[in-house]
């Protein structure tokens, strides 16, 4: 196995994350070596040194690996972060409706007046307007 196969492996086996951002990473990765190894091979004739340089330059494999289990760690936790956050909301919302409920009221539909007012009629130029206590005029009746 050479050794950027070796790298890969390695890579490949320690990485955690979800398997499509595994996948990214790794052939982003790989794209990059090859990249370097390209340029290495151009300067140099011996594919050994090349592939040395090449891995030189990518860094050792250990810091890339725990920065990148950093990383996926971080976005897991604000993401827990954010479940936790809309579950106590719901809760608290579901507690309130469920105590709002029980005390039978509801602040959308005031409770009616004791005594309602009766509804008024008056004739104006010959057509029967009804007059709604709440309103100044409403239309004409059919």
């Amino acid at each position: 196995m050479s050794g950027t196969d070796d790298y890969l492996a390695r890579l490949r086996s320690a990485i955690k994350g979800n398997g499509k951002d595994r996948q990214r990473m790794l052939a982003e990765i790989s794209a990059h070596l090859e990249d370097v190894l390209t340029d290495e091979l151009a300067a140099s004739s011996d594919r050994d040194e090349a592939e040395r340089c090449a891995l030189a330059r990518l860094g050792d494999v250990e810091d890339l690996i725990s920065s990148w289990n950093a990383r996926c760690t971080r976005l897991r936790r604000r993401v827990r972060r954010r479940v936790a956050v809309i579950v106590i909301a719901a809760g608290i919302s579901v507690s309130l409706s469920a105590a709002q409920h029980a005390s039978g009221r509801n602040p959308h539909h005031p409770t009616p007046a004791i005594h309602p007012v009766p509804h008024l009629t008056r004739h104006d130029q010959g057509s029967k307007v009804l007059i709604n206590p709440l309103h100044e005029r409403s239309s004409p009746e059919r």
